[in-house]
């Protein structure tokens, strides 16, 4: 019997239902035996990390509209509570899973309550006062819009005019570490473009070998050995010596298994366990002066390996349920014996699961009044490599160093093409002294031209194990500064760039997930940032209120670039007045129609297989108002403020769809962004 060809459709699609629906009820029975698993003390819960920061104490004078955030601010029983990402959903993500397009009520998180210490906010939905510099605070950030008092017709040079490798030393030597560097990275982990695609690895069912396992725990703890213990060895050995490039007749240390290191620049590792002859439990290092715990982003150097060995890694202090690692996300590995094939995608049997270990959490009390049980999750994954003796460096996603960006930053402006204006300002400096640096980019024209035009305002990486945000920001300055294209000269002709790339390098130097050296998120700080606490937002704020203020031009768009541990694709949050927590907000919605849309509908023109509109949201919450994105749309009226979020992962549909996203996918989207641009005005 011939069936209607819909109809054998329908019937097969059904099918594969019912067989997802098995696999999931499969997997979810053998998950709920976890917790009948031995539960294991955590390891590390009473061991103070070795590495700290002195702050600051004394508070910055506030504006005449509000009190900046003072030294209080670093009291988590105040400002910094859990962000969002600690419950297992991501940045801006909790304020949007539960989107209501007929814009009931969203459950706020207990990020960031937005109150002053000693100040409270009042009834109902009135808002804490956000400073505002006086003229004469302002003044002094006048340089670094030049441009408009003496145009741009000056020719702009790069005072280094160093080789490339020369460049990258420098860049490395002048870097302002806390944590301890052993040696400096290769360049070539950086400069070579990832343009290989590599499909989406498939997820197979391997809990219930796991979970016999982890049952297995408490029975050969005693064997366990620690093979490689930050805590002892941070300091040990420094500085070292750049790491040589290793030949296939390396030679083993036969005496010793795997060896561990992660005293280089971002790298983040505490310790390694070896737990059975190839399978090794590695725990990673806090954010420095941290507040609530951070475990995600991962870093390491690994060596002394054999060849066609299965080696099975497994990340034990993890603190999300979930993330894109279950649904065929892969590591990244550098091999220095195969360094011209950059970074690969690497690992089998890669899975997400909680495992054995616990603590108690001491800001949480359960019915009995005592402590809540904090649950880790492994992320695990094997590798075989294929060079005995090979060194290779594995991280969570491609590394993106604070070194590598101001050695490319030195290398583009050297190279840029003459018709481009390109100044380079250092607009502040971090806690530990890292310049915080700010281009201007546009074309040669007078002052009276320069004027006229709009302004565009892009920022990165303010949450340090965000590195994909990094790869998208580069594209954006490759394409504006060597692409001799008509859409590339429009730009330059159309608007003023003002680009910060990089707004917390502290916490990408030290290898942090979240925050600065304050121990904070960064982005809950725009409503009233601490010039002393927070120098790395202070005059990146300050640059957008010189703007309105007295250029009188608001910026034509705004732009914070971020990456989503937990979805695929590309896509936006804004701000609708029509969704805000705040009733006002609501009833003078009309005023601002459906200009929030404007960025978001050009991308669907200008890279509809990368971005995903689906995804876009545009809620204001809350807990949301100290973010970049609310507090340029509240306090100065840009309704075309965004956060752009990218995928760690990949592509779900469309002609990129089973593909884990690489490089020069995420520099693309910074060229795609560019196009975007031209679309709006």
């Amino acid at each position: 019997m011939c069936f209607p060809r819909k109809i054998c459709r329908n019937g097969d699609e059904n099918r594969r239902k019912e067989t997802k629906k098995k696999k999931k009820k499969n997997k979810d029975s053998l998950s709920t035996l976890t917790p009948r698993c031995p539960q294991i003390p955590y390891p590390l819960e009473n061991r103070r990390f070795p590495i700290d920061f002195p702050l600051p104490i004394s508070p910055s004078p506030g504006g005449p509209n509000g009190r900046v955030r003072n030294s209080s601010s670093i009291n988590p029983s105040c400002d910094h509570g859990r962000s969002s990402d600690e419950d297992g959903i991501d940045e801006e993500d909790e304020a949007f899973n539960r989107d209501d397009d007929e814009g009931k009520d969203v459950e706020m998180s207990d990020d960031e309550d937005g109150k002053e210490d000693g100040e409270s906010e009042g009834e109902g939905t009135s808002l804490s006062k956000c400073t505002r510099l006086t003229a004469q605070q302002l003044s002094k950030y006048a340089p670094f819009f030049a441009e408009n008092e003496q145009g741009t017709l000056q020719p702009t040079y790069s005072m280094l005019y160093q080789k490339d490798a020369e460049t990258w030393r420098t860049s490395c030597k002048n870097t302002q570490s806390v944590m301890p560097i052993h040696h400096h990275l290769p360049l070539e982990m950086f400069a070579i473009p990832t343009q290989i695609r590599e499909r989406i690895a498939k997820t197979t069912n391997n809990m219930k070998k796991k979970i016999i396992e982890e049952m297995d725990k408490l029975e050969r703890s005693a064997t366990n050995q620690v093979i490689y213990d930050f805590d002892k060895a941070a300091f040990d050995g420094l500085p070292g010596p750049e790491v040589p490039f290793p030949t296939s007749g390396a030679k083993l240390d036969t005496s010793k298994d795997l060896q561990f290191d992660s005293r280089f620049e971002s790298g983040n590792l505490r310790m390694v366990v070896q737990v059975a002859p190839t399978h090794y439990e590695l725990f990673l290092s806090p954010d420095i002066n941290q507040h609530w715990d951070h475990y995600q982003w991962f870093f390491f150097q690994v060596s002394n390996m054999r060849k066609s060995v299965r080696y099975t890694f497994e990340i034990v202090n993890c603190l999300k349920s979930s993330s894109m690692f279950s649904k065929g996300m892969q590591p990244v590995m550098f091999s220095m014996m195969e360094a011209s094939n950059g970074w690969r995608r690497v690992g089998e049997n890669v899975c997400n699961y909680r495992n054995s270990y616990v603590k108690d959490d001491e800001e949480e009390l359960n019915s009995e009044d005592k402590p809540k049980k904090v649950h880790y999750y492994s992320i695990r994954f094997s590798v075989i490599f294929e060079h005995t003796g090979d060194i290779c460096y594995i991280a969570y996603h491609y590394p993106y160093t604070y070194s590598f960006l101001t050695s490319s930053l030195s290398l583009m402006r050297k190279r840029k093409l003459e018709s481009i204006h390109c100044r380079e300002d250092v607009i502040g400096h971090s806690l530990n002294g890292n310049a915080i640096k700010m281009l201007t980019i546009t074309t040669p024209a007078s002052a009276a031209e320069i004027s006229a035009r709009d302004v565009i305002v892009l920022s990165a990486r303010v949450h340090p194990g965000e590195a994909n945000s990094s790869w998208v920001m580069h594209g954006v300055l490759e394409n504006l500064l060597s692409r001799q294209s008509n859409e590339m000269h429009r730009l330059r002709e159309r608007f003023v760039f003002k680009i910060v790339p990089m707004l917390n390098p502290d916490g990408v130097i030290n290898g942090s997930q979240r925050c600065s050296l304050a121990g904070i998120d960064l982005n809950r700080v725009w409503d009233r940032p601490n010039e002393k606490l927070h120098p790395e937002i202070y005059p990146v704020k300050a640059i957008v209120q010189y703007l309105c203020d007295v250029t009188g031009k608001k910026p034509f768009v705004y732009v914070d670039l971020h990456g989503h541990s937990g979805k695929f694709h590309f896509f936006l949050y804004g701000s609708n007045a029509a969704k805000s927590w705040r009733p006002d907000d609501v009833t003078e919605a009309h005023v601002e129609e459906d200009a929030y849309l404007a960025l978001p509908r050009a991308l669907e023109q200008t890279c509809p297989d990368k971005f995903d509109a689906s995804e876009c949201r545009f809620h204001i919450t809350e807990d949301k108002e100290s973010s970049a994105r609310v507090n340029v749309w509240r306090q100065f009226g840009v309704a075309t403020s965004y956060t752009l979020e990218s995928t760690f992962c990949g592509f779900s549909k469309g002609q990129n769809a089973g593909f884990q996203i690489n490089t020069s996918d995420l520099k693309d989207i910074g060229r795609d962004l560019l196009h975007s641009f031209l679309e709006m005005h």
